[in-house]
C-alpha cells in the first residue's frame, strides 16, 4: 500500500505530507519491469540544506515541521537567503519524514491514522501521540538516525500481472511543425517566467523568436502581447 490521494480517504494534507510525498514520488524510476521508490541518489541534493559543518545531517525537528503553515513556505524571487535556506531545509525534511514512513508497513499505518486524525479536527499533539505513541524528540532521533545511516532503503514494487497494472490511454501523435511549436510553447514559458526564466531570458526568447518569424508577435497567434 502506498498511499497517494489523501483527498479520497479523507486524509488531511499538511504541508510537510504534501511536500515530502512529492520529493518521494519524484524519485519513481522504471528499471526491469520493476518501479522503484525512494532511491535517495536521484534527489541526494536536497539533503545539502541539512548538513553541518561536518558533513552530517541536522535534526528533521519534526516538531516544528508538523506544526508548519503553508503560509511559511511561500517562494518568490525576492526570497532573502535565510527564507530560501528554510525552505529548502523543509523539503529535505518532509522527503526525511516520508522516506522512513513509508520504509515500513507499520509506519504507514500510523502515517494513515495520523493524517486521519487530523482531517477529523484534532490537534497534531493529539493526533501525534495517539498514532505514533512517542514524543517528538523519540521520532526525531529515529528519522535522524535512518537518514545518516549508510542505507535509506526504497521500495520496489512488481509492475504487470500480479503486480502494478497502469490503464491504457488511446492518444494521437500530432507531428507540429517549428512554428507551430513556437506558437504552442512561448504562452506556456510566460506562464512560469518569473521562476523560470526571468526578465532578461524572457525578452531573449522573443527576440529569438521575432528573428526567425519577424511577423510572429503581429498577430495572436502566439498568444504573446
Amino acid at each position: 500500500h502506498l498511499l497517494i490521494n489523501n483527498t479520497s480517504l479523507n486524509l488531511a494534507a499538511p504541508p510537510w505530507y504534501n511536500e515530502g510525498i512529492a520529493e518521494y514520488f519524484g524519485t519513481y524510476m522504471e528499471k526491469d519491469g520493476k518501479i522503484i521508490l525512494g532511491d535517495v541518489s536521484i534527489v541526494k541534493d536536497r539533503f545539502y540544506s541539512m548538513l553541518d559543518r561536518f558533513g552530517r545531517a541536522e535534526s528533521v525537528d519534526t516538531e516544528s515541521l508538523f506544526k508548519a503553515r503553508q503560509e511559511e513556505l511561500g517562494i518568490a524571487d525576492d526570497m532573502t537567503r535565510d527564507q530560501e535556506k528554510f525552505t529548502s531545509k523543509f523539503y529535505a525534511r518532509s522527503f526525511a519524514v516520508v522516506h522512513y514512513l513509508n520504509a515500513d508497513p507499520g509506519r504507514r499505518k500510523q502515517l494513515i491514522t495520523y493524517l486521519y486524525l487530523l482531517n477529523k479536527g484534532h490537534s497534531v499533539d493529539e493526533s501525534f501521540k495517539h498514532a505514533f505513541n512517542m514524543e517528538f524528540a523519540e521520532l526525531d532521533g529515529v528519522v535522524d538516525a535512518y537518514i545518516n545511516d549508510r542505507y535509506m532503503m526504497g521500495r520496489v514494487f512488481t509492475m504487470g500481472e500480479s503486480g502494478v497494472e497502469f490503464p491504457e490511454f488511446a492518444h494521437t501523435v500530432t507531428v507540429l511543425k517549428p512554428r507551430e511549436a513556437l506558437e504552442f510553447l512561448i504562452p506556456r514559458i510566460v506562464l512560469y517566467s518569473d521562476t523560470f526564466l526571468g526578465a532578461e531570458n524572457l525578452e531573449k526568447m522573443y527576440a529569438e523568436a521575432e528573428a526567425i518569424y519577424p511577423d510572429f508577435f503581429q498577430g495572436e497567434s502566439a498568444g504573446v502581447p
